[in-house]
């Protein structure tokens, strides 16, 4: 912010510094450049930017990380709205525990996969999800050095996770090496 203030100074004193010798005859042409060239230089500037820096448009981007976190809430309440009013609701259980798995909550995720994994446990969405949840989980657990967790959730995953699932072969392969 401080460089936009300081550039906008700095095509002031220039726009005044060359406009002066034009304000003499052409009052009008003077007035309308007073405008023009301050605002095309800091357009310059926002589409340019400063070499080596993003251009000064990118403060004024939303934050893409944020925007993802806040649609992700909005997500979970409305899920959780729904399901309140229709708490069997496989599918909307699904859509939680997809919501709270990209959040990185998986304890959440595999509490409430589990719950519509046992009311419909041939249902192979929520069996491939459930058993995500689990790896996921199995992998933070190996990161904190609990290879015995870590190895209890991976053969879950492995045990829950459909036949063609796409991390079966990444899982035998981690199993196999602890």
């Amino acid at each position: 912010m401080i460089t936009i203030v300081v550039a906008a100074i700095i095509c002031a004193v220039c726009t005044i510094y060359l406009i002066i010798p034009i304000a003499q005859n052409h009052r009008h042409i003077t007035h309308a450049l007073m405008v023009a060239l301050p605002v095309i230089s800091l357009c310059l500037y926002m589409l340019l930017g400063i070499p080596g820096l993003p251009s000064a448009a990118a403060m004024f981007d939303k934050n893409e990380a944020r925007m993802q976190a806040r649609s992700l809430v909005r997500g979970e309440l409305k899920m959780m709205e729904a399901l309140s009013n229709d708490p069997e609701n496989t599918q909307l259980m699904l859509a939680l525990g997809s919501i709270r798995l990209a959040s990185d909550r998986t304890n959440d995720a595999i509490n409430i996969l589990t719950h519509a994994h046992d009311l419909a446990p041939k249902d192979k969405d929520i069996r491939l999800q459930l058993g995500a949840a689990y790896f996921v989980s199995g992998l933070y657990k190996a990161e904190q050095n609990q290879k015995e967790k870590a190895l209890e959730d991976f053969k879950k995953a492995l045990k829950i996770a459909p036949k063609g699932a796409p991390y079966t072969k990444d899982l035998k392969k981690i199993i196999a090496e602890l």
